[in-house]
């Protein structure tokens, strides 16, 4: 039976992606690029790091693109739904919830504003990180310092760089993918919304 369960944060429990986008294009009009929310939604989905390769832009730009971030109003920012639920079903059951993510400590403002943090025993954020996901590194802080059964453990992620690690640790695999984006990588689950996995994990508590 699963008893722990990974999340990932943005784009798998919170929707941040509008938020990200917008401050992504301030901060680029800033440096003097005009780019179309499409284009910026579309690199940022892939990884921060792929975004930032791409408009040639020195890490020193990160910064800049979180501090407009943290202006933008966390209402732009939604829970997906049907999520919260998941975590109040996992949490009755005697389950446990952790993140793991490469956002900052923003990742508790976010979770305070939606007033979802109690459902959480733990969480990992890039400061805390020796490497970067898809490396395992954040998920074996967390497993140890938890001391979690991989056995037991389900990791819920919006991209395959979410997978890698998890498979790699032989945790059970669910990938949310509710625009159905081609991948290759092979995952226990793969659902489009979160009443699915609402339908997998109370028949995994009736077990």
């Amino acid at each position: 039976m699963l008893k722990y369960f990974i999340w990932d944060f943005d784009g798998t429990l919170v929707d941040t992606y509008p938020s990200m986008t917008l401050a992504f294009q301030r901060a680029l009009k800033n440096e003097g690029i005009n780019a179309s929310k499409e284009e910026v939604l579309s690199l940022l989905k892939q990884s921060s790091k792929h975004a930032l390769a791409y408009y040639n832009l020195e890490i020193s730009f990160k910064k800049k693109w979180k501090a407009i971030e943290e202006r933008v109003d966390k209402a732009m920012s939604q829970p997906f739904q049907g999520v919260i639920e998941v975590l109040k079903l996992i949490k009755k059951n005697g389950g446990k919830n952790y993140i793991v993510t490469h956002r900052d400590k923003t990742t508790y403002d976010y979770l305070e504003f939606h007033q979802m943090l109690n459902y959480f025993t733990d969480i990992i954020t890039i400061e805390e990180a020796n490497q970067r996901k898809p490396d395992t590194d954040l998920f074996d802080q967390l497993i140890v310092k938890n001391q979690i059964d991989p056995n037991q453990t389900l990791s819920i992620g919006d991209r395959v760089l979410d997978m890698i690690p998890s498979k790699a640790l032989g945790l059970k695999t669910c990938l949310y993918n509710p625009k159905s984006f081609s991948h290759t990588i092979e995952v226990d689950y793969e659902i489009e919304n979160y009443k699915t996995l609402k339908n997998i994990l109370e028949k995994n508590f009736k077990e």
